[in-house]
């Protein structure tokens, strides 16, 4: 009965049937307590921790897959600790400790380096495809791109020997999100569609939200607002009708960001405030950061930018970023002060923070955003 229910997961997840899964997985916990059985009580309580990541309780989430690790460890079995592990390294992700989250990451994909298409009872795809999204995920947030591309391309890579949808819908994510951050828009757009078409041809909606996310944001920075808008306001819908709370912070900083790319203003600016208030919620870092970066972008596009307001939120987005390591948003946070300046005709403070964005751009291989900034530090 405990293995019946621990194999419906690998169904009912990428079917987005969380309250059913919520369902049978608290019921095998009980009948593994009543067993003794720790081995089977730690795999139970392993998808739990991952399905209190869904409902965006992380603090909850990674208090028990803290509790895994060493449950795992003290049983001995390297096996369960490289599933406990990884999916502890995800909930570091979403709570913005990226370097934590690659060591934890970095230590499955060892235990897998011999195996990587070693399967693991209930899960949904390979730990390894798995796994490595995740590494590139936290590498681009750190701006360590050519690292990030690598474990995106060996995500593929074994999804395409595994040949199962879900695990190339889920490395296709992976790489098309590193290639939103590093500012490949018309790579990202190619892999982010990949992606959706392989949810939607296999009937995944499981992964859509995040695919979804990630493809509207690359519309809405490639000028394709009418469908940025389009595929957000799905997205969000979607999300809220499967009860996915985490990263929900992300989803309507990419809503607000579009529409304000649309000049909707005021509503960019309504989004853009439930975005922080749900990352500070859901301890979200790493999004707190993106929706304080986005606010003040909001203060400073306005015909008379509110200078205090702006300054405090990229201050604050700049500061967060920088003890969280996210170097592509401390250069976003000098990009857009530098503009700020531009505009206030404070040219010594503008150039400054130009010439740091400049910088850092060209060092994280960030072509895109390095064009952008050449191009405001010329008309300055």
């Amino acid at each position: 009965m405990i293995d019946v229910r621990l194999q419906l997961r690998s169904a009912l997840t990428p079917l987005a049937e969380y309250p059913r899964l919520l369902d049978h997985l608290p019921l095998a916990q009980t009948l593994a307590e009543g067993l003794g059985d720790e081995r089977r009580l730690l795999q139970v309580s392993i998808y739990l921790s991952y399905c209190l990541r869904w409902l965006g309780d992380l603090e909850r989430a990674r208090e028990l897959a803290e509790r895994n690790v060493r449950m795992a460890e003290a049983l001995g079995d390297r096996d369960l600790q490289s599933a406990a592990a990884m999916y502890l390294g995800v909930i570091h992700h979403e709570r913005g400790d990226f370097w934590r989250a690659i060591e934890l990451l970095r230590w499955t994909l060892d235990y897998l380096k011999e195996d990587p298409l070693r399967d693991y009872p209930g899960m949904v795809g390979l730990r390894s495809v798995f796994s490595h999204i995740w590494v590139a995920r936290s590498r681009a947030e750190l701006g360590q791109f050519a690292e990030a591309i690598f474990h995106g391309d060996e995500a593929l890579r074994i999804a395409e020997m595994s040949n199962e949808p879900f695990d190339l819908a889920m490395a296709c994510r992976g790489i098309g999100g590193v290639s939103l951050l590093q500012g490949d828009l018309p790579a990202a757009i190619a892999a982010l569609e990949r992606a959706r078409d392989l949810c939607r041809a296999w009937h995944s909606p499981g992964l859509l939200p995040w695919v979804m996310a990630d493809l509207g944001a690359a519309y809405a920075r490639s000028g394709r607002v009418v469908e940025a808008l389009s595929v957000l306001d799905e997205v969000l819908a979607e999300a809220a009708s499967q009860g996915v709370l985490v990263e929900e912070s992300l989803r309507l900083a990419y809503l607000g960001e579009a529409r304000l790319v649309a000049g909707e203003r005021d509503e960019a600016a309504a989004v853009a405030q439930r975005a922080l208030e749900h990352a500070r919620e859901h301890t979200e870092r790493g999004n707190e950061a993106w929706a304080r970066h986005l606010l003040g972008a909001m203060a400073a596009q306005h015909h008379h930018p509110d200078v205090p307001t702006a300054e405090v939120h990229y201050r604050a987005a700049m500061t967060l970023a920088t003890e969280l390591g996210m170097r592509p948003l401390v250069a976003h946070c000098h990009l857009g002060l530098g503009t700020l300046y531009r505009r206030t005709s404070d040219s010594a403070k503008a150039e400054e923070h130009f010439a740091t964005s400049t910088a850092m751009y060209r060092e994280m291989g960030m072509t895109f955003w390095l064009e952008k900034a050449n191009a405001a530090l010329g008309s300055a």
